[in-house]
């Protein structure tokens, strides 16, 4: 397995071990904690870690998704954050 590869496979244990300690509610402030421990060395890390994309996306070919555009991440994050965290918000273990 080439160096790389082994390097992005341990930053993704990094951002989950990070993301999985007791304590933590699941917030945007800790999903960006993990994005930036995902990109902190390799591949990914001149692309703003831990930050929230700024510029439009879309996943496929001619198949395509087109998330939300960039000026309306922040609002669709926060209703996540809302969403996962509210009265009726499944358990975290």
């Amino acid at each position: 397995m080439p160096f790389e590869d082994v390097m992005e496979v341990s930053n993704y244990v990094a951002a989950l071990e990070h993301g999985i300690q007791d304590g933590f509610p699941l917030c945007n402030c800790l999903i960006r904690e993990m994005h930036a421990l995902l990109l902190s060395r390799g591949r990914g890390g001149e692309r703003a870690p831990g930050e929230f994309r700024r510029t439009q996306n879309w996943i496929g070919g001619t198949r395509q998704f087109v998330p939300p555009p960039a000026d309306e991440v922040e609002r669709c994050m926060g209703d996540l954050e809302r969403f996962l965290n509210g009265e009726n918000a499944p358990t975290r273990r």
